[in-house]
Formats: structure tokens, sequence, C-alpha cells
């Protein structure tokens, strides 16, 4: 009899320990197997953000430094002939040198092509050039100044020639100046608005 009292409690023991181990233990270490996993793409994708945040820091470090070369250039060739702009800035240069600047002679906006004339008017894309010719009278070394300060425009301008008459201490230096501008125009299709001076 006590044998089978024990064989049943033996019996029902490990009843019980089957019915733990299939309803709990097993239930728990499926979650624990997930929690582990959901751990390990969490920790992946944080690792992915860290990095993501490492490069964004480091454009942010470089827009700054894009946008102030953008600008620079943005005035050196705008998107127009923006003689208006151009006029401010000679006549600034020629107030600081202390000549006087007398006449301004702008010719049509031309393709430019280097090495080559530019005689053929065209808006159909590409670099476009406008020949301004400037007439200059002051001293000599002021004039000089003023020749040099028109190479450190905000707006590109290339000083093509220089012809001086009357050079000489104590007489007003007359100075013909030939130079080009260059601005490039919108694509074909682009909603900006071009305005080109005459």
């Amino acid at each position: 009899m006590n044998k089978r009292v024990i064989a049943i409690a033996v019996v029902a023991a490990v009843l019980v320990s089957g019915i733990w181990y299939l309803f709990i233990f097993s239930s728990q270490s499926s979650s624990i197997h997930k929690a582990r996993t959901q751990t390990a793409a969490q920790n992946a994708q944080a690792a992915s953000l860290r990095s993501q945040i490492v490069v964004l820091q480091q454009e942010q470090a470089q827009l700054s430094s894009a946008q102030a070369k953008l600008a620079t250039l943005t005035a050196a060739l705008p998107n127009k002939a923006a003689l208006d702009t151009l006029i401010d800035q000679i006549n600034d240069d020629a107030v600081q040198s202390g000549v006087d600047w007398q006449v301004l002679t702008p010719t049509k906006p031309a393709l430019y092509i280097p090495g080559a004339a530019a005689t053929a008017i065209s808006f159909q894309g590409g670099m476009q050039s406008v020949a301004v010719a400037l007439q200059v009278q002051g001293p000599y070394e002021q004039v000089l100044t003023f020749i040099t300060k028109l190479y450190s425009l905000s707006r590109l301008l290339d000083v093509g020639s220089v012809n001086l008459a009357n050079v000489g201490p104590g007489v007003v230096t007359t100075a013909q100046i030939t130079t080009q501008m260059f601005y490039i125009p919108p694509a074909a299709g682009s909603t900006t608005a071009t305005t080109v001076a005459p």
C-alpha cells in the first residue's frame, strides 16, 4: 500500500513538473527569447541612428561653409545681367579711389565661348558675357588704384585692356578700359525669371 502511494505521488510530481514546464517555464523562456531579440534589434537601430546623427552633425558643420561659397559664386555669376548692381560697385570703387568715371557703354549679351569672340546673342543657356567700356579720369596713382579695385569686385569682371593718356605728375590721367562681365541665365524650362539689362 505504501509503495502504491509513493508511486502515485511520484507520478503526480512528474505530471506537475511537466505541466509547469509546458505552461509556465516554456512560456517564460519564449518571452525571454523574444525580449532578447527585440533588445538586440533596438540596439542595432540605436547604433544606426547614432551613426546617422554623426553624419548629420558633420554635414551641418559644413553647411555654413557651403552656403558662403554658394553666396560668393552667386554674386560673381548671377542669373541675370544685373547691370545696375555692377554700376553701384564701380561707382563705390571710383569714390574710394578718388577718380571720376564718365562713360559706361555696355553691349548686348552674347554667348561666352572661351577663346572665341562672342558675337551672337543667345539665351539658350550657358554663360553670357556683356562687354563694358569705361572711361576714367583722375591722378595717375588713383586711376591705377581704381583699376586694381576692378579685379576685386564681388561680380566677376574681366579687364581686357587699359589705355592711358596724359600720364605724368600734376596732370589728369584718362584711362579707357574695356571689360567683360558674365552671368548664367536659367536653363530653358526653368521657372526663374531672367531680366536682361539693356
